[in-house]
């Protein structure tokens, strides 16, 4: 190089500049998917695990005992398992509106969902003879009502104004200590403890569903996962065998800190409204909350969380 630089004519000798700031050697970018995988290793994957890994089936080496008050009745479930499944039904969920999901159980098929449907199946080599099955699921979960004694609260009755589907987000980690969540989260039992690790960087991630209702917003996520049942205490138990506690308040937190920028007189008790994880072979439109997973995160667990993430190491 220098050789082909005199050359050019120039007499100044070459000079390598000095770095004049601290390079972090840990900055990593993460995920919630990411910092699961911390619940059962310990070291986090290279890149952080794609969202269509999250039925992937893992638990932890401490033991999560749960007593059902119901009988566990065998769920026939033809659609197939998987995380091709997952993707599938995640996307026509997103690109469809939910008004058109809602009308399969009056027999009306729109035709460009249709369209759009085969072309998912073929795009994410699913394996469905039955077309009808997952339509039939579809709609059963756009109008299972999503409340205990509120029956207008489905998604079919949410215009497109009312939602945010995949909502990206980023937001900053400065040494964040795992101890510290696992700390500020102990009391969620939808919660699998961390190992012991130290995280700088960007936490980034899509939100399956922000939604608004009677002016509350709402966390959603939509789950392919097959169960025995979809008892509260059998989704608590897989709720917290995928870590998707750890999920949800990460969500919580997103929600939380974007209506506090964006919602003019927001106020976390009048505007926030939970969580919905929605267990989508399980919901039932004759049976309120069938195969719905809720929670009611508090602000002060927010707030501490929040700290968490953003503390800085005192050296």
């Amino acid at each position: 190089i220098t050789q082909n630089y005199h050359q050019l004519g120039s007499d100044k000798e070459l000079t390598i500049r000095n770095l004049q700031r601290e390079v972090k050697a840990d900055w990593m970018m993460s995920s919630y998917s990411a910092m699961a995988y911390y619940s059962v290793h310990d070291e986090v994957p290279e890149l952080p695990l794609d969202k269509a890994q999250e039925t992937t089936e893992w638990s932890s080496q401490e033991s999560f005992n749960v007593t059902p008050t119901v009988q566990e009745v065998p769920v026939i479930d033809p659609l197939p398992k998987g995380a091709h499944t997952g993707n599938l039904v995640h996307e026509l969920l997103e690109y469809t509106p939910f008004s058109v999901l809602s009308s399969i159980e009056l027999g009306e098929l729109d035709s460009e969902y249709l369209d759009n449907r085969d072309k998912m199946i073929k795009r994410f080599a699913v394996d469905i003879k039955n077309t009808e099955v997952l339509d039939q699921l579809l709609s059963d979960t756009v109008n299972t009502v999503l409340s205990a004694d509120d029956t207008g609260f489905k998604l079919s009755n949410l215009s497109e104004q009312q939602c945010l589907k995949e909502m990206p987000f980023y937001f900053s980690i400065d040494q964040l200590d795992t101890l510290e969540v696992n700390r500020v989260l102990a009391q969620s039992e939808a919660y699998l403890p961390l190992s012991a690790q130290q995280m700088h960087g960007q936490l980034t991630g899509f939100i399956d569903l922000i939604c608004e209702y009677q002016g509350k917003y709402y966390v959603m996520d939509y789950k392919t996962n097959s169960l025995d049942d979809y008892s509260v205490e059998k989704m608590t138990e897989s709720m917290r065998e995928h870590n998707y506690g750890l999920q949800y308040w990460i969500y919580s937190l997103v929600l939380h800190r974007y209506l506090t920028q964006t919602l003019a007189g927001y106020s976390f008790d009048k505007h926030f409204g939970g969580v919905r994880y929605l267990f989508v072979r399980g919901m039932k439109p004759d049976e309120a909350m069938s195969g719905v997973f809720e929670d009611q995160p508090d602000l002060v667990t927010l707030q501490a969380l929040s700290q968490a993430f953003s503390s800085r190491a005192v050296s």
